[in-house]
């Protein structure tokens, strides 16, 4: 097997890093991908936080609903009435138009900014790997590499997209309504 004389094991680059300072500071320099989008991204979070305020409206709303409902009064003069089942119901299902429009445009926001910002780190890789001497790819395998790279482009994709939208989403979630149950609880 002589295409197999000076290669590399691959079982020393499967261990996983130290989490310190440093390793940190490395993972965040992807970030500067996402700065010339900063804008877009930063409307993405708004419409996330909005989304996460309305998503914390629905508890309230079925509770008045199903107050309401036991109630069974008839609508009082003003625009919303919570102790009216049909002005409940119709605020919900607003509340719900709204939540799918603002997820709608945060994904699309979210998606636009991940596939721009991993089109170039696609080209800095390719660029770098450009610049790697001939010894560097004779102790690897190219499908290897490629397949690495893919791997880790996939997943740098899921984290810009759901996963960093996800934490952010959850954190509003448990830090407004923390603040709404100790405000409210009687």
């Amino acid at each position: 097997m002589a295409g197999r004389r000076g290669r590399r094991s691959t079982d020393d680059d499967a261990k996983p890093a130290k989490l310190d300072r440093s390793t940190l500071r490395k993972a965040a320099r992807i970030f500067r991908y996402l700065r010339p989008h900063r804008l877009a991204f930063g409307v993405g979070l708004l419409l996330l936080f909005g989304n996460s305020l309305l998503s914390l409206a629905f508890p309230a709303l079925m509770g008045d609903l199903v107050d309401a409902g036991r109630d069974g009064t008839v609508m009082q003069e003003g625009l919303f009435d919570r102790d009216n089942i049909d002005s409940v119901a119709v605020l919900l299902l607003v509340v719900f138009a709204l939540q799918a429009v603002l997820g709608f445009a945060r994904i699309y926001l979210f998606s636009h900014v991940t596939e721009n910002a991993l089109m170039q780190v696609r080209r800095d890789t390719y660029r770098h790997l450009l610049t790697l001497p001939m010894a560097f790819f004779a102790t690897r395998r190219v499908g290897e590499l490629n397949s690495r790279i893919s791997a880790d482009v996939a997943l740098l994709q899921d984290t810009f997209t759901t996963t960093l939208a996800e934490l952010v989403r959850q954190t509003i979630i448990i830090a407004v309504g923390l603040v709404l149950l100790t405000a409210l609880s009687p």
